[in-house]
């Protein structure tokens, strides 16, 4: 049987990270959000404010280890992460950074 493709594959990717994450650190159920969305505000709020946090300067380069092709592969990623989740949300993000 074939299974759906995502319409948020960069998003899936980051939430199930952020989730392996919070599985290691705070056990198993501890995860954020189980893919796929929609989801709740609360939980809307948690994933921008992450987004929002990786796109600080130390994060986005792991505090100036990274190269600037690295550096720009994961703005990318994150801002296409953003987009996606502004199409389910159906309304515009602000980060603040």
């Amino acid at each position: 049987m074939a299974t759906a493709k995502s319409k948020t594959p960069a998003l899936d990717a980051y939430v199930g990270r952020i989730n392996a994450m919070r599985s290691i650190f705070l056990g198993q159920n501890s995860n954020i959000v189980d893919v796929p969305f929609p989801t709740d505000e609360a939980t809307s709020r948690e994933i921008i404010a992450r987004l929002a946090q990786d796109l600080s300067p130390e994060n986005l380069s792991c505090d100036g280890e990274l190269s600037l092709q690295e550096i720009r592969i994961r703005y990318a990623h994150i801002m296409t992460c953003v987009l996606e989740l502004e199409k389910i949300l159906c309304r515009k993000i602000e980060l603040a950074c």
